[in-house]
């Protein structure tokens, strides 16, 4: 299998402020380094080797000047450099690359991203630059803003005023009505611009006409700087060459909404279109001549080029005079911001998240955040709610009122009430005198009663109920001798707290549907099960599965794609390699990239595109050779896609234990990691979800003074539906996984739970601690 992308091993924190810098002086790269690096550093003037307090004091000084005098338009640009930074692309997009960053002639993207993690809203940055310890705490940050904003000036980023959208929108008429760019920034040039006045050159004695060009938000920063390049286009239908439109309606599908920064006054959803001037040259390929030369290409497989297209050959006939910007939210700055808590409150589309939003209780905060249009976890609203203290209420307002928590059967919950209200006791020789022609007096203008049905729970005598813990105790009368006789695992028989109480009165959370929900996930899990040892007689191996997942996992970081879609892919490898048995181990790769990109459409609002998928596997594959691949694997899983996954119940098993952040993050781990091992497939989502959360209690949290508590609450077993024995062999399996993942063959998973917003799970003493041992030597005498 190939592995392309190339992961970082370093993990260590962001050094602060001039601390990082223990000489006092930068780690930049030699003369020659940057003659290697070529376009990859752009010197438009000489960078300081040494720091001094007078130089600081004119960075600081320049860079709150700008900021002052255009906010929005360092916004932008800084946008596009985090864009094209958090790209798995990088290598081509992010050019040029900050020089600071370049050691031992290697670009270390991961120490880069974790500086621009750190960089609060720009108002903020603009405020603090007027206090006297800011380099202290923002050095970093200062450093990289004022390489970006103000070292890289030719060309620089200016905002246009409102009133002058219109006519710039004029400089190409439009045929089709479309919807108009919220913003607009012109790409200027400095007085003595080398590159522009080689372009003035080259138009002498021609004519200029202004196009669009639409591209991906990543690509602009380079595009900015290096203006658009032929190499660098990769759709060439009509020939090779830069393709422009006289139509906005025609570039904007090539402009798809991106990814920017979220911290942005722009809104971190935005896609960029240029509009450009070209120089009226033959080497411009028209759509719209009706000479052959004109509008034909020498390598076009699609014929002539169509209308309203143009094809450029020549990088030089072309430059970018203006960014037409499109922003999903859009924020404006108020003059009376007090900081950064005001600041908080008025953007609301930030990058800051907490380590794991999933295991944290919806408890009002002071700020106001609102999600964005962004990635939603599936099913998060129904059982995302987690509490943050393991065994104990988390104390509100709510809390503080008797609230009911009754155990109820599944069957119970679903039926009516079989007992009728019973009849008033009539003696029959006393027949009530009636006269069949009288009628009971009816007030017209009196509407008939509405009769409202609601579910009736069967009434239990309040003398067996425990007020104190709010648990029903079923009296043993009440249960058949059929069920007493019963030596299976029966949800009926426990006691459990109802822990969908608190969200009755949401809407949203839909938790009258809930447990129905779940239980509906339990009958696709047994209707796509994956048998124990699928591969046998197969020509791929449980070992080339588990290379490929490895490989899979890396490759989902680099896409940075939700969680769902990771399991989703190694649900469709594994169900499609059990049904269809003759694939070879040359076409492995290309199912496990196919895989991605249907669980990608399946689960993501913006997926890759599929030449992002090329581009991953070195090319070996070809479009043609995904789109074919994809017909074969939906058309053998009938298209029904819709296997649940250990997340979806991982979730619902966390809010039931009231798990912490520590305990939900370190199941994930165990799920992630048991992903990659064939000897693990063939459990149902259900039960390994189970046994991952049972693992995480059994190891975090539970010392010596915990000796007697019970790990597995009859209210998770009531929800999970299994018994501590039915969960034992996965936990089992697990703990032998987990004890050697440190020499495994396989570290995607771990290195990437290193990482410090996964809390740095996977290399907690826990994980070695005697008990984790004990549990794994007994799945290896198993």
């Amino acid at each position: 299998v190939n592995k392309t992308m190339a992961y970082s091993d370093q993990n260590h924190e962001i050094p602060k402020g001039i601390r990082a810098r223990q000489n006092g002086h930068y780690e930049i790269p030699g003369e020659k380094t940057a003659t290697k690096t070529g376009l990859d550093i752009l010197y438009t003037s000489r960078i300081d080797r040494g720091i001094i307090e007078e130089d600081v004091e004119r960075k600081i000084t320049s860079l709150k000047q700008l900021l002052e005098k255009d906010l929005r338009a360092a916004d932008l640009k800084w946008s596009l450099f985090v864009a094209a930074s958090n790209t798995y692309r990088y290598d081509s997009c992010l050019k040029p690359f900050p020089p600071m960053y370049i050691k031992n002639e290697c670009k270390d993207i991961e120490a880069l991203r974790r500086v621009i993690e750190s960089v609060p809203p720009l108002p903020v940055i603009c405020k603090e630059l007027g206090e006297t310890d800011v380099y202290q705490n923002y050095g970093e940050i200062i450093e990289l803003l004022y390489w970006v904003l103000l070292r890289l000036r030719d060309p620089y980023i200016k905002s246009i005023q409102k009133e002058c959208y219109s006519s710039i929108l004029r400089k190409v008429p439009l045929e089709v009505p479309v919807a108009a760019p919220n913003l607009i920034f012109q790409i200027a040039n400095a007085k003595q611009s080398t590159s522009e006045e080689k372009w003035k050159s080259n138009a002498k004695g021609h004519s200029t006409f202004y196009a669009y060009h639409g591209s991906r938000l990543e690509n602009f920063h380079s595009i900015v700087h290096y203006g658009l390049q032929q190499n660098m286009c990769k759709r060439s239908e009509f020939g090779k060459g830069i393709y422009f439109s006289s139509e906005l309606g025609v570039s904007l599908p090539y402009s798809p909404v991106g990814y920017g920064w979220g911290g942005s006054l722009l809104g971190s959803e935005i896609s960029c279109i240029a509009l450009c001037e070209l120089i009226n040259h033959p080497d411009i390929k028209r759509g719209d001549s009706r000479d052959n030369s004109q509008n034909t290409l020498s390598d076009s497989v699609g014929g002539r080029i169509p209308d309203k297209y143009f094809v450029v050959t020549n990088s030089d006939l072309v430059r970018m005079r203006y960014l037409l910007v499109y922003t999903q939210d859009l924020h404006t700055t108020s003059s009376d911001s007090t900081g950064l808590l005001a600041w908080f409150k008025q953007h609301k589309l930030l990058t800051f998240n907490h380590t794991n939003q999933e295991n944290i209780k919806s408890i009002k905060p002071s700020v106001v955040v609102v999600p964005s249009r962004g990635k939603r976890a599936v099913l998060g609203e129904i059982s995302n709610r987690v509490n943050t203290l393991r065994g104990v209420e988390p104390i509100d307002r709510v809390s503080l009122l008797q609230r009911k928590k009754v155990p109820i059967s599944k069957r119970q919950a679903l039926k009516p009430n079989v007992n009728p209200p019973e009849k008033p006791n009539v003696n029959p020789s006393e027949k009530p005198n009636v006269n069949p022609s009288e009628k009971p007096n009816v007030n017209p203008s009196e509407k008939p009663p509405v009769q409202i049905v609601k579910p009736i729970v069967k009434t239990i005598s309040s003398s067996n109920v425990n007020i104190a813990c709010n648990v029903v105790n079923v009296p043993a009368a009440l249960i058949s001798q059929k069920r007493e006789e019963r030596n299976s695992f029966s949800t009926d028989l426990l006691k459990f707290e109802d822990i969908d109480e608190q969200d009755k009165n949401n809407p949203i959370l839909v938790s009258l549907y809930t447990n129905d929900i779940h239980e509906y996930l339990r009958t696709l899990e047994i209707k796509f099960t994956i048998k124990k040892g699928y591969l046998a007689g197969q020509e791929v191996t449980p070992k080339m599965r588990c290379v490929l997942i490895d490989w899979l996992v890396e490759v989902h970081q680099q896409f940075r794609l939700m969680q769902e879609t990771l399991y989703l892919t190694i649900a469709i490898i594994d169900r499609f390699l059990q049904l269809f048995r003759s694939i070879d181990r040359k076409k492995l790769q290309l199912v496990g990239v196919t895989a991605m990109f249907i669980a990608s459409k399946y689960e993501e609002m913006y997926s890759p595109d599929i030449s992002d998928f090329v581009y991953i596997t070195d090319k070996a594959y070809s479009k043609i050779d995904i789109l074919n691949m994809e017909m074969l694997i939906v058309k053998t899983l009938d298209y029904s896609l819709g296997r649940p996954l250990p997340l979806h119940f991982l979730r619902r098993y966390s809010k039931a234990g009231k798990a912490l952040p520590i305990h939900h993050t370190m199941a994930k781990y165990f799920l992630e990691e048991s992903l990659v091992y064939y000897e693990m497939c063939h459990y149902p989502p259900s039960l390994i979800a189970a046994a991952a959360i049972y693992l995480a209690f059994l190891i975090i949290g539970n010392d010596e003074e915990d000796e007697g508590k019970i790990i597995w609450s009859d209210t998770l077993a009531y929800y999970s539906t299994y018994s501590k024995d039915d969960v034992l062999p996965a936990v089992h399996d697990i703990a032998a996984i987990i004890t050697n993942a440190e020499n495994s063959k396989y570290q995607a998973v771990r290195k990437k739970y290193v990482h410090v917003k996964h809390m740095k799970i996977s290399i907690r003493p826990e994980l070695k601690s005697p008990i984790m041992l004990s549990i794994a030597g007994k799945s290896n005498k198993s």
